[in-house]
């Protein structure tokens, strides 16, 4: 039940729970670099949160969501 969030998923998440989130929900999320999201740029490349593109091989955080 835990997955790798699209790409506007995670942004919902970030809009209500990350760094520009209303008081008392800043930054809940714990918000400290990219995060890929499981939207797929090219075969090489997955979209990653405030950037545009992320070379799959690159080392970047990952947040996995539980579904409910």
């Amino acid at each position: 039940d835990w997955y790798l969030p699209s790409q506007n998923e995670l942004n919902k998440i970030l809009e209500n729970i990350g760094p520009g989130a209303a008081s008392p929900n800043t930054n809940i999320f714990g918000y400290n670099g990219n995060y890929y999201t499981s939207s797929q740029f090219t075969t090489n490349h997955a979209w990653e949160q405030y950037t545009v593109y992320g070379d799959k091989s690159d080392k970047q955080f990952v947040r996995a969501v539980r579904s409910f």
